[in-house]
């Protein structure tokens, strides 16, 4: 069959469209930075500042149901978690190793948090489901993305940041819901402290959606 030339340049520049959003869904490896990973990175004082954060959250969990106890968590989550990326910034000491040393904390806290709260029945355990399973799938893919890219320096996203913080409000929430209403009901705040917890809960879910395309598209890059 024979085209015309306007037919021909009409699939010539198709073509050439597909390819542009071909190369726009998958970015080519070097727009990633070099990953620039030491171990001795570990113990500058940022870091240092953020496995304190992971003790304080550890040893929370041991009185989860209590306000003592939540109220460690909370010094360990938003105190740890503020002071080490500032100090780290301030010094001018942002390293790989610092970021995965945070990312990690933030899993590990986590974990312990959910854990805890399992077996105290301090969180509804739809809620410790539905998160742990989204972190699962965000471990998930950085582990695709160190294997398929072992030489590249992949950090959280900006919406990874928002949805983490989302689910460290919904449990910080909900874990004062019921130590509230364990220790001072006569208070009347665990209400207001469960809708709170409720509301973040939502907002984590619906980040936790472009974070997972965004991480996904990282893992298939070239």
């Amino acid at each position: 069959m024979n085209l015309s030339e306007e037919q021909l340049d009409y699939i010539s520049d198709y073509k050439e469209r597909l390819i542009e959003h071909a190369d726009a869904f998958t970015p080519p490896l070097e727009q990633f930075e070099q990953k620039n990973f030491h171990l001795r990175d570990l113990l500058l004082p940022p870091t240092l500042v953020t496995a304190a954060g992971l003790a304080l959250v550890l040893d929370g969990c041991r009185d989860i149901d209590t306000m003592n106890g939540v109220n460690k968590i909370v010094a360990g989550r938003v105190g740890g978690d503020l002071l080490d990326g500032g100090l780290a910034r301030l010094l001018n000491m942002t390293t790989d190793a610092g970021a995965f040393a945070d990312t990690a904390a933030d899993k590990l806290g986590m974990l312990a948090i959910a854990s805890a709260a399992w077996r105290k029945e301090a969180i509804p355990k739809h809620v410790i489901s539905t998160v742990i399973a989204k972190h699962t799938v965000s471990v998930g893919l950085t582990a695709a993305m160190a294997i398929r890219h072992p030489d590249a320096s992949f950090r959280p996203s900006r919406t990874g940041k928002y949805a983490m913080a989302a689910d460290n409000v919904a449990f910080i929430g909900l874990l004062y819901a019921n130590a509230l209403e364990c220790e001072l009901p006569e208070l009347n705040l665990h209400e207001g402290a469960r809708h709170i917890g409720r509301i973040a809960f939502s907002a984590g879910n619906a980040l936790s959606v472009p974070t997972t395309i965004e991480y996904t598209h990282r893992a298939l890059t070239r």
